[in-house]
């Protein structure tokens, strides 16, 4: 069961209390804003224009979103910090909640009827998406948002995050078995004396048919009600055990959902921090490879918005990640053409005053001003390049590349050492890390290290997105 954590920041004072709903906006300079909004979670977001978070003509290079999402038992929790944000002036966000105009995220139990088995076995909504009171669940969705999101007008970003089980009857393992067996169990009680095999296909038909029919309606009725918004699933697309070519066949089975999507939400989350840099940075480039692969293929018509989910710690809350791994999560999906990225954290790590202050410290002395270099830079090079009308990326970066996606795809046998090979000729200072633990680097030298070319925003176009354009 979620719980709410309020928080309340008086204004003309630098202490906040764990009391109230507000959001308040931070301005870092004249053109780049922190917004931040705090109840069931807290988001913070960084863009060029705080009116327009993710407009389809004019929405920034570069943004950033962090979101605390807390699935905490407690529902005050009381500590007086001095937030890292006092030198900067502070103003209102519009609706004072947390469905705000910038970031919505919708969980298992806060859009329609979603069904899903819990630990203990009690089936909710039908447990599995074969027996899920589709109609109840669409008037139910239809309520919430409209509820969640007063605005028609809403263009901000709108993540379905609905993890209990996968699309794909074949990815719900380990702790996701349960819909397989259940599935299973729904075939053989139609018809009992078939054998296993009849069984299992009959199972994976009918779940995969469910779960696309399910995903697929509650997006289009989203899409319907907020036309504007940048709906899409966390997490999607996806690379299981790491290996997205290997997957690929399966995203493009998913691509219904693609298609229908106007935002991509992949995850991008460091898992091991004794992984070597070039394989931190592998993940992450063919995630990224892959969800621009899914977006020329299914999403591209829609005008999409890609916005990757990290982090900035591993799972144990004292690991918070140097500068060196917020470079591969931040500043490769920045300069490969993302939109901007999704920073999560659990609440977990806010149960206590010293966690708190520790968060802090962090997000004032590393987090912060790595940021506002990076937005900085960004800001900077799509003036002069791009006549402010498009995004910096790297020239020749191979995530953007279609050729070079076609190249890996058949080299799959010989794939660590292409690319590592690829890693180390775009990315340099991966072979200079090698053997570092806390390399030391200015992240405005390695940004200035590249060459760029221009991603026009929709409506320009030409090499400096200065010819008006209507595809």
């Amino acid at each position: 069961m979620y719980t709410q954590l309020y928080l309340h920041i008086p204004k003309g004072t630098y202490s906040y209390t764990c009391i109230h709903i507000y959001t308040y906006t931070f301005f870092l300079t004249p053109h780049i804003s922190l917004h931040l909004s705090l109840s069931l979670s807290l988001s913070l977001s960084l863009s060029l224009d705080p009116l327009h978070f993710v407009h389809e003509s004019n929405f920034s290079f570069f943004l950033l979103s962090l979101c605390l999402t807390f699935f905490s038992d407690f529902l005050f929790l009381f500590f007086r910090l001095s937030p890292f944000f006092y030198p900067y002036s502070i103003e209102d966000n519009a609706g004072d909640s947390f469905y705000g105009d910038k970031m919505v995220i919708f969980y298992k139990n806060e859009l329609g009827k979603y069904p899903r088995v819990l630990p203990n076995g009690f089936e909710i909504n039908g447990g599995i998406p074969q027996l899920a009171p589709l109609q109840d669940h669409l008037r139910a969705a239809s309520s919430d948002i409209n509820n969640a999101i007063p605005n028609e007008a809403f263009s901000g970003l709108s993540v379905i995050d609905w993890e209990s089980w996968r699309p794909l009857f074949v990815h719900n393992f380990d702790s996701k078995r349960i819909y397989k067996f259940l599935s299973k169990q729904l075939v053989r009680q139609k018809h009992p004396n078939w054998n296993k095999r009849q069984v299992k296909l009959k199972a994976m038909h009918d779940f995969n048919k469910a779960a696309k029919h399910f995903m697929w309606s509650t997006l289009n009725r989203a899409i319907t009600l907020r036309s504007s918004g940048r709906w899409g699933f966390y997490g999607f697309p996806r690379c299981y055990k790491h290996h997205c070519i290997t997957t690929r066949i399966d995203n493009n089975r998913l691509g219904w959902m693609f298609s229908a999507s106007t935002g991509l939400y992949p995850s991008i989350y460091l898992k091991h921090q004794t992984d070597s840099w070039v394989k931190k940075a592998q993940f992450v480039h063919e995630t990224l490879q892959e969800t621009f692969r899914v977006f020329r293929r299914f999403s591209s018509m829609n005008k999409s918005v890609i916005v990757p989910y990290t982090r900035f710690r591993y799972e144990d809350p004292e690991q918070l990640y140097n500068k060196a791994e917020l470079l591969i999560t931040i500043v490769i999906p920045a300069i490969t053409g993302s939109a901007g990225v999704v920073l999560w954290d659990s609440s977990v790590n806010f149960e206590d005053e010293a966690l708190c202050r520790s968060t802090e410290r962090y997000l004032s002395r590393t987090l912060g001003p790595f940021v506002v270099t990076l937005t900085d830079f960004l800001k900077n090079c799509s003036r002069q390049q791009c006549n402010n009308q498009g995004r910096c990326v790297k020239r020749h970066a191979f995530v953007v590349q279609p050729n070079i996606s076609s190249y890996l795809l058949h080299t799959a046998g010989r794939l660590w050492r292409v690319l590592r090979s690829l890693m180390y000729s775009q990315y340099s200072w991966l072979h200079q890390w090698h053997n570092k633990s806390q390399p030391d680097f200015s992240v405005s030298d390695i940004l200035h290290s590249y060459d760029y070319t221009c991603q026009c925003y929709p409506g320009w176009g030409g090499t400096s997105c200065n010819v008006t354009s209507h595809a």
